[in-house]
């Protein structure tokens, strides 16, 4: 069986600035050039998924403005995941927890089918209060044309969130385009 996880990993980890170029063009533009630190990643398990889950790519860099310390954790998926986006949320708020930094999240889709769009979010609510609304950008190949454009259009996979905007931060919220991260 092909280690896809691993092949993504020593890919994306030997061009992280180029993937972030392509697929997430205003977060790139705001970083310090090649200042990237792969963490460590570390192993989670849970009551609910007893499974120990590692976190694929998890990378400390800095911002330009202010010389912020963020983290891009950044997902690979080989196969659909029904509870990809509830992984997602667990991940973030663990590292959250564990580095206390912002965090932009980045989940890889590299399967084939289905091609419908992945949800890019985790809610929850309670009625009628919404609890928890947690996003994350999704880079579905399966959805990318051919016809895309490098650093823009449509070239994420999405409906372009996560590509338009600047980050900055704005009352203890880091925004890039429509993504939030507290700090």
């Amino acid at each position: 069986m092909v280690d896809h996880d691993g092949a993504f990993k020593v890919l994306l980890t030997a061009f992280f600035r180029e993937f972030l170029e392509l697929f997430a063009p205003a977060l790139a533009a705001q970083l310090v050039d090649d200042d990237f630190t792969f963490l460590t990643t570390e192993s989670f398990a849970d009551l609910v998924d007893t499974r120990r889950r590692n976190a694929d790519l998890v990378v400390e860099t800095r911002l330009r403005a202010g010389n912020a310390t963020i983290l891009v954790h950044l997902e690979h998926q080989a196969q659909d995941d029904p509870v990809l986006a509830r992984r997602m949320f667990r991940y973030f708020s663990r590292f959250h927890d564990r580095y206390d930094v912002p965090i932009y999240p980045i989940a890889l889709c590299s399967y084939a089918s289905p091609r419908t769009a992945v949800p890019a979010q985790y809610a929850v609510a309670v009625a009628p209060l919404a609890v928890l609304q947690f996003q994350f950008q999704v880079v579905q190949l399966a959805r990318v044309s051919r016809h895309d454009q490098p650093g823009g259009g449509r070239a994420n996979g999405t409906h372009g969130r996560g590509t338009a905007g600047s980050l900055a931060r704005e009352g203890g919220v880091f925004a890039a385009g429509d993504w939030y991260a507290t700090a």
